[in-house]
């Protein structure tokens, strides 16, 4: 697979460094590529601690080994017809200027990690002219380089640039994005953004900057905040499951197992009790993984962390960091509808949500403290991930909306597909770990499971249940009971 000429230039070092990045090789390009560097210059510079969200990426980077570039977001933002290549670099350098975390330099230091926001430099965009031929193709080509150079975070800014034209007129932008610089919901932020700004719009002010937040998270507030989410966390750590707590491998080394459903029976079934329940899709997957989880188990409660980004501030709510962390999802096993047990899981996620502010390497200081108390060794959890790049606002529940948009879903179930394989990666301190990536036309849920861990079943079994129990209830079983639904799938 060709490397890209270039890659490594989208870098802004202060005057006093002399390193350079290190040079890429590449084979013959596929298509005719040239270079253009495009300046940003801004008043907002200066260093500062990292931010709790970003303490939280930092770590998980630390952690991943030497190369790996799984943090790093490929995305394809289409160029309107139209649109002129300076109307595309106006664009972009509006962006950068705009968002401190897109020009921030990161970097560990005697006290810790902090980053330096560039005001002023350049980088490359690596500009492919592809003729007549097809983007897919240009794509495919050039995006898994793109995506697989891991980042210098003290060296090279988090975003990395290609655009794709033919002649004079801007097609495609391909973009590597680095999770140091967003999360899901802020990268969504930046690609409205620049639609807006490619049709000619003009945007409001920007959201709170990163070293904004990191004044905050130093004041009274945010530490009163803080102290309320630690003890929300202890109180459960100490009598939570010891199983959906305590790492399985023990001394071994990770041993994990994945597996992905591509399911477009799923995500009718799931949207239609979101409609009858009055809540996020989201929230609907989100319990019914927490009943099997349960019933695998054999617990009469299930414990998960969930990944969130802490937008609770209306300062913060247009913020483009990463700003995630971990919320406490808990939640009984008790005999009424399934109805009535998912609308309790959504209330569940919201009082995790208001206990997510914190510090994380206090939170995981304080874990290990309550664990070793209880006389286990913790890093083996259970995450729920909602990774799409889109919200809802759940409307008033409404049981002819979800009877009508369950129609058809007898039908769909064929369509269904179950992979499953050895990973070679594995996510950090989990048990189990589920993403969901997908809740449109399709349901794309991938589940990693500690081999053991739903013994003598797997994460394909696993995966294929949800899709069980939520089409079932979808088709009209939603009243049974959540005893018995357990029982069947223990």
């Amino acid at each position: 697979m060709q490397l890209l000429k270039g890659l490594a230039s989208f870098s802004a070092r202060p005057a006093s460094c002399s390193c350079s990045p290190p040079p890429i090789v590449r084979m013959e390009p596929m298509f005719r590529a040239h270079d253009i560097s495009l300046r940003f210059d801004t008043d907002r510079a200066g260093t500062g601690p990292l931010i709790w969200g970003q303490i939280a990426i930092w770590d998980v980077i630390s952690w991943l080994p030497p190369g790996d570039a799984s943090l790093n977001a490929l995305v394809e933002w289409p160029i309107p017809d139209g649109r002129s290549i300076d109307d595309v670099l106006t664009a972009l350098r509006t962006l950068v200027e705009r968002h401190d975390s897109l020009r921030t330099l990161v970097s560990e230091g005697a006290d810790g990690p902090h980053q330096q926001v560039i005001g002023s430099g350049s980088f490359d965009i690596e500009v492919h002219d592809i003729g007549a031929g097809l983007i897919a193709d240009a794509v495919a080509e050039l995006g898994p380089d793109l995506h697989d150079i891991p980042f210098d975070y003290g060296i090279h800014l988090p975003l990395r640039v290609v655009m794709l034209i033919s002649g004079d007129k801007p097609l495609l932008l391909l973009l590597s994005v680095s999770h140091m610089a967003v999360d899901g919901w802020s990268y969504k932020i930046v690609q409205t953004e620049f639609e807006r700004l490619i049709a000619g719009e003009t945007l409001d002010p920007p959201g709170q900057q990163p070293l904004e937040r990191a004044e905050y998270e130093a004041s009274a507030q945010a530490i009163a905040r803080e102290a309320k989410a630690l003890a929300f966390w202890a109180g459960h750590m100490a009598t939570a499951p010891a199983c959906m707590i305590a790492t399985k491998r023990g001394v071994n080394d990770p041993d994990f197992t994945s597996a992905t459903i591509d399911s477009p029976a799923l995500s009718v079934a799931t949207r239609s009790l979101a409609i009858r329940c009055g809540i996020d899709a989201g929230a609907v997957l989100q319990g019914a993984v927490a009943l099997l989880i349960a019933a695998y188990t054999g617990e009469r409660e299930a414990v998960m962390r969930k990944i969130v980004a802490t937008r609770f501030q209306p300062g913060s709510r247009l913020m483009v960091a990463p700003f995630n962390q971990n919320a406490l999802f808990r939640i009984d096993i008790a005999d009424e509808p399934l109805t009535e047990f998912l609308g309790r899981c959504a209330r569940a996620a919201m009082l995790g949500y208001w206990h997510s502010e914190y510090h994380p390497r206090k939170l995981e200081s304080m874990v290990a403290d309550v664990a070793s108390e209880r006389g286990i060794t913790p890093d083996g959890y259970c995450f729920f991930n909602d990774a799409r790049f889109a919200a809802s606002n759940p409307a008033a529940p409404d049981p002819a909306a979800a009877d009508a948009a369950a129609v058809g879903l007898a039908d769909l179930l064929p369509r269904t597909t179950v992979t499953e394989e050895r990973m070679p990666k594995t996510p950090k301190g989990a048990n189990f770990f589920a993403d969901l990536f997908e809740l449109g036309d399709r349901a794309l849920l991938h589940l990693y499971v500690e081999n053991g861990f739903l013994a003598p079943r797997g994460p394909a079994d696993f995966l294929r249940d949800v899709e069980r129990l939520l089409t079932r209830a979808a088709a009209g079983e939603e009243s049974a009971s959540v005893h018995k639904l357990y029982a069947e799938f223990s």
